[in-house]
């Protein structure tokens, strides 16, 4: 069996890990890179919107000129029927600027892992990885080519972008956080729209939100998001489909003209953190840090953002600063509480469908009084259940621990922004003592 030696592994070709291992190289250019996927960029061609600021995070990995010569087609203006009846056109969701892109994230994806192959990164496509475990400094692994080689691998540092799945951080004893069960479902068309109709589109329902945009290769990509538990079981068949896309105003006329579709698939799409972003010879970026809802417009765009930065920390920490990973975890924490409380401001902007449950779930009312007094309950369970939500388990022993005598809630709050949790923003903190009140962890 052949043995590699790297510096660096980075598990997961996608843009997070990509971004990684070109602004990683770009600082050091004398360390050993490798990245290992399972995937082969095949599969569904599903659309994305980037938003103006991707110039600078590909001025920074060296490749804003060779993305402009890719052809992706510019995305001027973003329509979003949200909070009434009528369409609103801004230029992205969450923030106002020039001109972004639309791109097919399978052909991106392959642009910026030949980008990194072409500067001397090791690069293994549909590989099947194995860990071993940890031995004299070195994570030990073993990996199956394409073309069902064997060869066993060491690195002294581990880079996990395996996406959502996190699949190496869960090894390392993490847990994930969700914050809920969005998924969407996905389908592809023929594109007969001149390119003039060139908008996303954003179109929210009772039951959830539309999302529609052109892809560079003359089709239509359309979204239908919910939750994992409203989607009808029925929902991949066309007929299904087609009763849901009626009950669209704007998003149905899209593809009323549009020749055959393709199959379609769900795919997750919750909002989800890792409780432990970071350890001894390891860090997590992107997706497998954490995730953000599809209408901020943000996941290609924080998946390179998280890599650039993850690639800084990884760097500073094999020059010898320890601290280096741990200030990355606090910047990606910082980040993340921002973005949930920009996300309840958005849905709460959508007040048509008052009863429907897939927006009560999302509007998040503060009912805590500052002066209730809180207290743990005796005989809780050691866990709420094997999937956590809304706080961590580190946040929630730190407030049990503080909740041994009765304490009121503004007192907590107090006491978080003196302790290692003190990233947790005030409103979230509350929705979080306001879920532990519900799942009986607490009591007034």
């Amino acid at each position: 069996m052949n043995t590699v030696e790297t510096d660096v592994l980075i598990l997961g070709a996608g843009p997070a890990g990509s971004a990684t291992a070109l602004m990683l190289q770009q600082r050091n250019p004398a360390i050993k890179i490798t990245v290992v996927d399972h995937a082969d960029h095949q599969g569904i061609a599903l659309g994305e919107t980037l938003p103006p600021q991707i110039k600078a995070l590909m001025e920074a990995i060296g490749l804003w000129e060779q993305f402009q010569a890719e052809g992706h087609l510019p995305a001027y203006r973003t329509q979003s029927v949200w909070g009434n009846d009528a369409p609103i056109e801004n230029e992205f969701l969450f923030q106002t600027s020039a001109k972004g892109w639309r791109i097919e994230k399978r052909r991106f994806n392959r642009f910026l892992t030949e980008a990194a192959a072409s500067r001397g990164v090791g690069l293994m496509l549909g590989a099947t990885t194995h860990f071993l475990g940890k031995e004299a400094g070195a994570f030990q692994f073993q990996i199956e080519s394409k073309a069902q080689e064997t060869l066993w691998l060491q690195a002294r540092f581990v880079v996990d972008a395996t996406g959502r799945a996190a699949w190496f951080a869960s090894k390392m004893g993490t847990n994930k956080v969700r914050f809920d069960n969005l998924v969407g479902t996905w389908r592809v068309y023929e594109d007969s729209t001149p390119a003039s109709d060139g908008h996303t589109l954003v179109e929210a329902v009772e039951n959830g939100w539309w999302y529609s945009t052109r892809l560079p290769d003359q089709k239509m990509a359309l979204a239908y998001m919910t939750d994992s538990d409203l989607l009808e079981k029925s929902s991949l068949e066309t007929e299904t489909w087609d009763g849901q896309l009626d009950q669209t105003k704007y998003t149905r006329s899209r593809v009323a003209d549009h020749g055959s579709a393709e199959n379609a698939m769900v795919v997750p799409a919750a909002t989800q953190c890792l409780d432990t972003l970071c350890g001894e010879g390891w860090i997590a970026v992107g997706d497998a840090a954490c995730t953000f809802d599809p209408l901020s417009s943000q996941g290609v765009f924080k998946a390179i953002k998280s890599g650039i930065f993850g690639a800084y920390a990884v760097s500073d920490y094999l020059s010898g600063n320890q601290g280096a990973l741990t200030r990355h975890e606090w910047m990606l924490r910082d980040a993340f509480e921002t973005y949930l409380e920009t996300r309840a401001k958005f849905y709460q902007q959508e007040q048509r469908w008052p009863a429907a449950e897939f927006w009560q779930r999302r509007f998040e009312w503060i009912t805590l009084s500052p002066d209730t007094p809180l207290i743990a309950t005796k005989a809780a369970p050691q866990k709420i259940s094997k999937t956590r939500y809304v706080i961590s388990e580190p946040e929630e022993a730190f407030i049990l621990s503080l909740c041994q005598t009765y304490k009121p809630a503004h007192t907590i709050l107090e006491e978080f922004k003196h302790s290692p949790l003190r990233y947790k923003k005030p409103r979230n903190l509350i929705l979080g003592l306001q879920y532990l009140l519900g799942e009986n962890r607490l009591s007034t």
